[in-house]
């Protein structure tokens, strides 16, 4: 299981926000942002068409590459970019060359009742990275979101709107978003992992370039990723008692959440600021 990260979201305009950003379910949906092509949308597996940028310095990889090679020959004069993913299978299915190369190479008995759905997942890939450049929705999701899949847990927090997603904060959809709505985009972020992989800033586009700089506001803390993920308190772990100290009299206690309620008190203005651009300098 990946670890998950907590984003909470703002810009200027809530309502222009969450028209770019959710669904008609009201759930953030990243495919609004950046769409992902339906074709990448593949099941990988050990049948898959491998990417030629894997990791050639493995024997393994190495050889595998080199068999394939011999297949992409055959595939590369079928290919052609105006046919849909359905229509190249069938042409491939219906090619004997194509077929009897894709069974020798790869070892795969004809006769067998799995020979098509094989050939199918090898050739879906192959379409794929021709087309798109990447074999399907995991590389594709890793590179063009910045997360693994698409968010998760939405809630809509009023002129907030908060969602998990795995591993990392999707960098590349903040990036988009601020380019799509013509406002800085903030965000608050953290790991689960409290006190790493997390920070407070803003994105925002050049109207000219369309490029888009990210300020950092505020930057790792134990205090930003609690406040972040809504804790109350910093809980302290009494290593000799093994239990928790929930006594907030405690000097423990009283200690470790000192710069806590400073932290909680920033946050709260810096997410509900109606001029997201009021914390920083753009330069026209």
């Amino acid at each position: 299981m990946p670890n998950w990260v907590r984003n909470r979201v703002i810009a200027e305009n809530p309502a222009k926000l969450k028209e770019v950003l959710l669904n008609e379910k009201g759930e953030v949906d990243f495919n609004k942002v950046i769409p992902m092509p339906q074709d990448l949308m593949i099941s990988a597996g050990s049948n898959s068409y491998q990417m030629p940028t894997a990791r050639v310095f493995v024997d393994y990889h190495k050889k595998q590459l080199e068999d394939q090679a011999i297949i992409d020959k055959e595939l590369d004069k079928l290919f052609d970019e105006s046919l849909t993913q359905r229509e190249f299978l069938r042409k491939v299915l219906t090619t004997h060359i194509a077929l009897q190369v894709i069974s020798n190479v790869k070892g795969w008995d004809r006769n067998s009742k799995d020979f098509n759905s094989n050939v199918e997942q090898f050739v879906a890939g192959y379409y794929n990275f021709q087309k798109y450049g990447y074999t399907d929705w995991y590389e594709w999701s890793r590179k063009e979101w910045g997360t693994k899949w698409n968010a998760s847990n939405t809630q809509d927090c009023g002129d907030v709107i908060e969602f998990e997603t795995a591993w990392c904060m999707p960098y590349k959809v903040f990036e988009a978003l601020a380019v799509k709505l013509d406002m800085p985009v903030r965000v608050q972020y953290a790991d689960e992992d409290l006190g790493s992989n997390c920070g407070l800033v803003d994105f925002v586009a050049n109207p000219d370039t369309n490029e888009v700089d990210c300020f950092e506001l505020l930057g790792e803390s134990v205090e930003l990723a609690n406040d972040t993920w809504g804790y109350g308190s910093i809980t302290v772990y009494d290593e000799e008692t093994g239990d928790w100290i929930d006594d907030i009299d405690d000097e423990r206690f009283i200690k470790a959440n000192k710069d806590y309620f400073e932290m909680q008190q920033k946050t709260n203005v810096l997410m509900t600021a109606t001029d997201v651009a009021s914390s920083y300098e753009v330069v026209q």
